[in-house]
């Protein structure tokens, strides 16, 4: 179900605010960029918009963490699901659009990498166990052995 960013950020509040655990693991996703740029352009300002609202809400969630006095000790992963078609100017769609990028308060990471290793970047400094995959989980994370 896709929400618009009030909703979602609300919603994502909530939740803080319920799980006020001093570790939890949350996924909070916020559609509204996708659709804008699907819908007008990756160049347009229903985008930038899109992308603003977001934003603010980041700056909400946050200032939640800090109250609850959790800021200090949460590993934070901002990050896009494709980027757009760079060589169509404002892009639409994304046939062949890999490009993604990783905004994080993880001094841990090291590296540059691909969009495959930002999930097993999470996966490994939460230490979840993933156990033996067929097909093995694609990826590696983003930090130095």
């Amino acid at each position: 179900m896709q929400r618009k960013a009030d909703e979602t950020g609300w919603l994502c509040l909530q939740y803080l605010a319920r799980h006020n655990k001093p570790r939890l693991l949350a996924f909070f996703h916020f559609s509204d960029p996708d659709t804008a740029g699907h819908k007008y352009g990756m160049d347009s300002e229903e985008y930038r918009q899109a992308a603003s609202q977001c934003d603010k809400w980041l700056g909400e969630i946050l200032s939640k963490l800090k109250e609850m006095n959790l800021a200090e000790n949460t590993l934070i992963y901002i990050t896009t699901d494709h980027g757009f078609d760079k060589h169509v100017p404002n892009a639409k769609s994304h046939n062949c659009a890999p490009d993604c990028w990783l905004v994080t308060n993880d001094l841990a990471i090291s590296r540059n990498g691909e969009i495959a290793d930002i999930a097993a970047t999470i996966i490994h400094r939460f230490d979840i166990e993933v156990g033996q995959r067929d097909p093995p989980l694609a990826g590696e994370p983003l930090i130095s052995h």
